[in-house]
């Protein structure tokens, strides 16, 4: 038995020798699909794609064989509240020869949010409150810390930063004022003419900081962060 340029070689005393692409037997389609409105149906489906394993040299082998694992390209589904995977055989794209699922693995990629919990052993609960601290986990992921921003009295100034990895999944973060506890703002020149968003700059690491400047002559103002998800 060889292997060579993608395909294995059975050499025998026969007449004819025997050559082979590999195992896997042709004949497998597979696609999958994402609940996109938290619905329980699934909205959005991949194409169905033909999926079969490939194979290769070992490094440093001469006799053993490298095996990639069939998959499917997600690349083109959106986020989501769910998914489904169907698979599909046809027994008659080789002749008396029938493919055998062994097994379907799912693998995810976590995004931003969700390694931030697992950094803090947490579960990925935006609402939630790992270090009973009383400041949600999505406020100090996108926060970048524990505990909330302060007013500078020296400069009557309010910086509030967001990370690199909320703003790279489009999170948004508002910081809302209100002088009664009733009526809240997002425009500070909408609710008092005492304050007023100065600039929102991005520093070397690609985070942003909200700056907000108060009129010494200000008397009271509430303030409160909204983080919203994607």
């Amino acid at each position: 038995m060889g292997f060579a340029e993608g395909q294995f070689y059975l050499i025998t005393q026969q007449s004819t020798d025997y050559v082979s692409p590999g195992p896997w037997v042709d004949g497998v389609e597979a696609r999958a699909g994402v609940d996109t409105d938290d619905d329980g149906t699934i909205d959005q489906w991949t194409d169905w794609q033909t999926v079969s394993e490939s194979y290769d040299h070992k490094p440093g082998y001469a006799r053993v064989v490298d095996v990639t694992p069939a998959q499917l390209d997600l690349s083109g589904l959106p986020a989501g509240y769910g998914f489904q995977i169907e698979f599909r055989i046809d027994d008659t794209a080789v002749s008396n020869v029938s493919p055998i699922m062994d097994r379907v693995e799912l693998a995810f990629t976590p995004g931003n949010f969700q390694n931030w919990a697992n950094n803090n052993g947490t579960a990925a609960l935006p609402h939630g409150d790992h270090n009973n601290n009383g400041t949600p986990n999505l406020i100090e992921f996108a926060l970048g810390q524990d505990t909330l921003p302060y007013l500078q009295p020296e400069s009557m100034s309010l910086d509030v930063p967001i990370t690199r990895e909320a703003l790279e999944e489009e999170y948004e973060v508002e910081v809302w004022f209100s002088k009664d506890l009733t009526n809240w703002k997002s425009n500070p020149s909408e609710l008092t003419d005492g304050l007023s968003l100065n600039s929102e700059r991005a520093n070397n690491e690609g985070n942003a900081i909200l700056k907000f400047t108060f009129a010494s002559s200000l008397q009271r103002l509430f303030w409160r962060i909204a983080v919203s998800e994607p």
